[in-house]
């Protein structure tokens, strides 16, 4: 699977993984390299690179990985650096060629700290309830991405997390 959230509303979800084996793409800025450690504490797998560096590569070993030790990757759509809530061509990469579904992801956290960063991260406060809601798992339809397909299926992961709510 390929597990796609916001940047925004990443950090609740380092805390839920279930037995999934998973690897998750991290920019290779200092803010990625903390982050990475951080989520290698929690037991997951990292794959550094980003849009603005070393992605091509990184997305390379996150479909090996896939492949051939069956790990699911997990991916803010929209970092590292935005825009905010606009959907980039990762996800739909890995998923066409990993051959793998999406799988739309969106944390609502009761009362959290929001930051005064690009994407307004979001630090839940102590106590505070999270409602994690899975969108439809959806396999991309085209065998190969034009720049207007890869428009249509971006366009489309968007609206899916957009139209994701809290119950």
């Amino acid at each position: 699977m390929v597990l796609c959230l916001w940047h925004d509303e990443l950090f609740p979800l380092m805390h839920v993984r279930r037995g999934l084996r998973i690897v998750t793409l991290v920019s290779r800025s200092r803010d990625g390299e903390y982050l990475a450690r951080l989520l290698q504490a929690l037991g997951l797998l990292t794959v550094r690179g980003s849009s603005s560096r070393g992605g091509i590569s990184a997305l390379i070993q996150a479909v090996r990985l896939m492949r051939e030790k069956k790990y699911n990757v997990c991916l803010t759509i929209d970092g590292p650096r935005g825009p905010r809530h606009v959907a980039k061509d990762g996800a739909i990469f890995l998923a066409l060629h990993a051959s793998a579904p999406i799988v739309p992801i969106r944390l609502f956290m009761e009362k959290a700290k929001r930051f005064h960063s690009w994407d307004r991260f979001q630090l839940p406060m102590p106590f505070s309830r999270i409602q994690i809601v899975f969108g439809q798992p959806y396999s991309i339809n085209a065998t190969k991405l034009e720049s207007q397909e890869l428009k249509k299926e971006r366009d489309k992961l968007q609206h899916c997390l957009e139209n994701l709510h809290s119950f």
